[in-house]
């Protein structure tokens, strides 16, 4: 998949078409994305970056930047969210249907810094330019993300997955789903749902909540923890045990055990691997 990926890019590169290539160098991205190579997926943009500004197609640098913005989430770089928003549109001041991509990828940031109410009434704005202009798509992308905002907000959202999950497994779509993680799999385990498709939806959106364990979910203030939980993660990020940390730090074992405990309820995960990753997402460590 990738292989021809990157021969269709290389392809309208070299033809001089840009903005078609634009749509096979996204998927390259998003493959790279639900692999967990972050690294490689922001290579592939910088390196069609510069292309663009070369040939001055300036008017794809706005929806290039909103995929930075994507991946900086995933990342858990919070900074470089915040940057984004700054420069996104204002859907308040104006709805731009043309800007879709770019509410949606609003839409993300708004869930993971915990602007729900924010989240939501663009959600309606981009629902209802879905229902009038027919665009299926949106509206399914819209209604999983308004699922998730409501569950947040302690609203009523299963009415919306069920209809949202019915669509998309009407066309077998997986992965505008999966690829929210963490955010969305409680949500998908409450559904009383089986058949091939829906678990291949459950499946990979576990892959993608193991990959990136604080996708989207509000995000954890290094006020948080204290120097001894910090420095617990730190330890444990290298490879020593509840035991040989105790030792290092002149503390009992029972004590180091509880500091895990606690530091993996506030991440909310399950283990060390998951903690370690998410700490990092998070720059804590």
């Amino acid at each position: 998949m990738l292989t021809l990926l990157s021969r269709g890019q290389v392809e309208t590169e070299c033809g001089g078409t840009l903005e078609v290539a634009f749509s096979a160098v996204g998927q390259r991205v998003r493959m790279m994305i639900l692999q967990g190579d972050l690294t490689n997926a922001g290579a592939i943009l910088d390196s069609f970056q510069s292309a663009v500004e070369e040939q001055r197609v300036m008017q794809l640098l706005p929806n290039i930047r909103a995929v930075r913005c994507r991946i900086a989430l995933y990342r858990g770089d919070m900074d470089a969210v915040r940057e984004w928003l700054e420069q996104a549109p204002d859907e308040d001041k104006e709805f731009i249907t043309m800007e879709r991509y770019r509410y949606l990828t609003k839409v993300r940031c708004y869930l993971a810094l915990g602007e729900n109410l924010k989240a939501l009434a663009l959600l309606e704005k981009l629902g209802e330019y879905a229902e009038r202009c027919y665009r299926t798509y949106i509206r399914m992308e819209a209604g999983v993300l308004g699922a998730i905002v409501r569950q947040r907000l302690g609203t009523e959202w299963e009415p919306m997955l069920t209809a949202a999950l019915d669509e998309a497994g009407s066309y077998r779509f997986v992965r505008f789903i999966s690829e929210l993680g963490p955010a969305v799999l409680p949500l998908l385990k409450a559904q009383s749902r089986d058949g091939p498709w829906f678990r291949q939806v459950l499946d990979e959106t576990r892959q993608m909540a193991r990959r990136y364990p604080r996708y989207l979910l509000p995000g954890v203030a290094r006020e948080d923890f204290s120097s001894t939980a910090l420095e617990i993660l730190r330890l444990q990020s290298e490879g020593f045990t509840a035991t040989q940390i105790a030792g290092r730090l002149g503390m009992k074992p029972d004590t180091v055990r509880y500091h895990i405990k606690e530091n993996y309820r506030k991440l909310e995960v399950g283990g060390r691997a998951e903690a370690i990753a998410a700490a990092r997402g998070l720059g804590l460590i």
